[in-house]
């Protein structure tokens, strides 16, 4: 079996710096999609907006293959935000609002995941980070976003009042 690369979490303070250097609003608001909810890029592409019983939620409706058992797949899920910090505290960009007023996110018909590698590959920014991954013997790639999301409800969880059950619940994995 082919061993997993180690992937890279982005830190708060690196997201600020992508969005910064994008001028394309689509694109900043697809980086802060994809940090505040650890989303693949995939998820992108299926995003709703429920009634729940504290008011509107997020949710994804991408079913992605399993793997084991042939055609398992994983169910809907609603997203829990994991606020990107900076100096001054937690930024609410509104996530929620602005996909309930249709605010555009880049066309990613296609292969969500190609798309956002491809814009990533052409910014400045992001081959800096790629550069500060490979010094780390990790790799940085579009599910960087998710491995910030990851790895910041496990060092938040005390803090987020989380559990391992929980952040498996809203990352679509299972416990184990």
């Amino acid at each position: 079996k082919k061993s997993k690369r180690v992937g890279f979490a982005l830190k708060d303070d690196q997201i600020l710096q992508l969005i910064a250097s994008e001028k394309d609003p689509k694109w900043q608001f697809t980086y802060q999609l994809m940090a505040v909810y650890g989303l693949r890029p995939e998820d992108l592409r299926y995003l709703v907006i429920k009634d729940g019983l504290k008011g509107k939620e997020l949710w994804s409706m991408y079913e992605k293959s399993m793997g084991g058992t042939r055609g398992q797949k994983t169910e809907p899920r609603k997203l829990a935000p994991l606020y990107v910090k900076d100096g001054q505290g937690y930024i609410d960009w509104k996530l929620l609002e602005r996909i309930a007023n249709n605010e555009e996110l880049p066309s990613l018909a296609k292969s969500a995941s190609n798309g956002l590698r491809k814009h990533l590959e052409r910014s400045k920014t992001w081959l800096k980070f790629k550069q500060e991954a490979l010094k780390l013997g990790e790799e940085i790639v579009p599910y960087s976003f998710r491995h910030r999301y990851a790895k910041i409800s496990h060092t938040r969880s005390v803090e987020l009042n989380l559990n391992t059950k929980d952040i498996a619940l809203v990352m679509g994995h299972t416990k184990e």
